[in-house]
């Protein structure tokens, strides 16, 4: 108690974040992909979100009008002796796939790949930035300048599937920092998505159990050269041509 002004406030965030995720929180989880889904109002604290993951290894979190964010948690690159989390997937391609999808709606192109839609997307574009995250944008397109963000400004970015605690995020002209991407999601700003949510939960779903498909998830142990080879082994064709086809709604 003698150091209660150094805690307090933070200690209250939480509790108050943990309110709002009973009294106006939505969580559905999707075991076989090792997936939980959050729907909130607001983002809240960390502590107070991940209380409602246990068991999961990937989280959506829906924040409202179309503000997602996807993490993968460090707890598959710990030892847990509750049980055995799935390999650590990398999101590259998925990102790749959302700003396409963005692309086509914001010009109101169909999402099944009709008339006039080029069929190439997923030889996009590759970068890296100096803060390590991957930028996935469309070939042709020009990064935005200025600091406003506007509809059709934001890409998904991906951080490496090596780093500890990956995000899957839309974001605009400015990057977020490190302190940001680390920091709790009520630290760093949320851009809203044209992807509908029971689509964009659906791309992610199937993206996770097509990747385990390609691999037993009851290994207790994956080492950095299994991790690598399992990744680059996957296939990701068939999931390209079936997610193309599928609804947006």
């Amino acid at each position: 108690e003698a150091c209660r002004d150094d805690w307090a406030e933070e200690h209250q965030t939480v509790l108050d974040g943990l309110e709002t995720l009973r009294s106006k929180g939505a969580v559905r989880r999707f075991p076989e992909a090792g997936l939980v889904v959050v729907e909130l109002p607001h983002p809240i604290h960390y502590y107070a979100l991940f209380s409602a993951t246990v068991g999961s290894d990937v989280v959506i979190c829906h924040y409202g009008g179309g503000r997602y964010e996807v993490e993968q948690k460090y707890t598959q690159f710990v030892d847990l002796a509750t049980r055995t989390p799935g390999p650590r997937v990398d999101l590259l391609r998925l990102a790749a796939f959302l700003n396409e999808q963005e692309r086509r709606v914001r010009e109101g192109e169909p999402a099944d790949g009709g008339s006039g839609v080029r069929r190439d997307w997923c030889a996009a574009s590759l970068r890296e930035e100096d803060g390590g995250a991957v930028v996935v944008a469309t070939p042709g397109d020009e990064s935005p300048g200025g600091l406003e963000v506007l509809v059709g400004e934001e890409r998904w970015k991906v951080d490496r599937f090596v780093d500890s605690g990956p995000l899957l995020r839309l974001e605009g002209a400015k990057a977020l920092t490190r302190a940001e991407r680390y920091g709790n999601p009520t630290e760093r700003p949320i851009h809203s998505s044209l992807i509908p949510f029971n689509a964009f939960t659906a791309y992610v779903r199937s993206y996770l159990l097509h990747a385990f498909s390609s691999a037993p998830r009851s290994k207790a142990k994956w080492s950095w050269e299994e991790l690598h080879a399992f990744n680059s082994g996957i296939d990701w064709l068939p999931w390209e041509h079936s997610a193309r086809a599928a609804p947006s709604a």
